[in-house]
């Protein structure tokens, strides 16, 4: 399969690229590099694993779907290294570092031959089929899922083999300390479970387990908080990603003469299924930016590469939110016509079109089937067993 050959041609590039990194004597690199140089070894590391196992799924329509999510990681793993070195103005020693590494753009072609894969099974399903309700019918956890978490998703939470607290009342009183000790006692590749109990935990565990599970007591009651930005010298590996589903956004007060962007979405390939999405979530001002809002503008997001995409459906806005709704990333009005983003029955008083942005890549939804391809049910293509993780969300609009 031509898919399988490139897959395979972009396998042995990370290895190339990952066994020049570890060659390295990192100690002879300035600080910045070396923390950028680390995040690509441990990077480049995830990306091998998951075009190893792209290749070894079989040919299915729910399979390539998944292959497409491989690949697509790989990929913003490959380009998350990258970022790390521009985040610190460090862009002259990646391309010294990596001169000739194209695998970010054979990775992407490989994206578009898994699209078309894709597309030539799904054109033999009748058009009921393809619609959400067929997702929804077909569930079921995907085969690359072990039988021992198959049957953790599928019955009641397993007892936990840890407990945090922060009274006391627990094994720990950190999460970090836990998740030290489940790395040293973990054998067999089993399932190790943690759970922490309810509070608000400002620290910054570093999970490098594979089969180690956290609960907590709730959205609104095990609370995991940090601050960590490129300004303190984290890179954008160390930054976290969401889905973001009925989330209540409180916009700080920002420094004096800044702005507030509540999105930055990066995409570098258009085969890419990547996006940011806000579904039905409540956008308002934090305290601290209340009283004075009306001298920040805040917008919705803005294009951090080519194929930013970003939707926002059903959320309720509040005036915050600049009548414009979108920014440029700078003067340059760079990826404007590249850019896919969108508005989709929003409400509040920071929901009015009339004055938005006139982009080209910007789009008011006004047609229901459009807007569905951005649910969960359509964009995270996770509704055959997401629902059995027993994760609340709402699958369609």
């Amino acid at each position: 399969m031509e898919r399988n050959l490139a897959i395979s041609a972009a396998l042995n590039e990370a290895v190339q690229v990952h066994h020049m990194l570890s060659s390295m004597d990192s100690s002879s690199l300035e600080v910045r590099t070396q923390s950028a140089w680390a995040d690509c070894l441990e990077l480049y590391e995830e990306s091998i694993q998951k075009l190893n196992r792209s290749m070894f799924l079989t040919n299915t329509m729910q399979n390539n779907i998944h292959v497409q999510t491989l690949l697509s990681s790989a990929l913003t793993d490959q380009e998350t290294c990258k970022d790390g070195f521009i985040d610190f103005s460090l862009a002259a020693t990646y391309s010294k570092l990596f001169p000739l590494n194209e695998s970010s753009e054979n990775l992407c072609k490989i994206l578009g031959m898994n699209k078309a894969v894709m597309a030539s099974q799904t054109s033999g399903l009748a058009s009921e089929e393809k619609s959400e309700g067929w997702l929804l019918r077909n569930r079921g956890l995907p085969e690359w899922l072990s039988e021992s978490d198959r049957r953790i998703l599928q019955e009641a939470p397993p007892p936990p083999d840890l407990v945090v607290a922060q009274d006391g009342s627990g094994n720990y009183r950190t999460i970090g300390d836990a998740v030290a000790t489940a790395a040293a006692a973990q054998k067999g590749g089993k399932r190790f479970v943690i759970y922490v109990k309810r509070g608000v935990y400002k620290e910054y565990p570093v999970i490098q387990v594979e089969n180690l599970t956290l609960l907590g007591d709730g959205i609104e009651a095990t609370i995991v908080t940090g601050n960590r930005s490129v300004a303190d010298g984290a890179t954008t590996s160390n930054s976290a990603t969401f889905v973001l589903q009925n989330c209540k956004i409180f916009v700080r007060k920002p420094m004096t003469q800044q702005t507030n962007v509540i999105t930055a979405q990066g995409r570098t390939c258009p085969d890419d299924p990547t996006g940011i999405v806000l579904h039905e979530c409540f956008v308002t001002a934090a305290p601290d930016l209340k009283p004075v809002q009306g001298m920040f503008k805040t917008f919705l997001g803005r294009p951090w590469k080519e194929y930013s995409r970003t939707v926002v459906m059903k959320t309720s806005l509040d005036d915050l939110i600049d009548p414009s709704g979108w920014t440029p990333w700078n003067s340059s009005n760079f990826y404007l016509d590249t850019l896919y983003y969108g508005e989709f029955n929003n409400t509040g008083r920071g929901a009015d079109t009339l004055h938005r942005v006139n982009w080209p890549g910007y789009h008011i939804i006004t047609n229901v089937g459009e807007a569905l391809k951005f649910t969960v049910g359509s964009f995270l293509n996770n509704i055959p067993w997401l629902g059995d993780t027993g994760v609340p969300f709402t699958p369609g609009l």
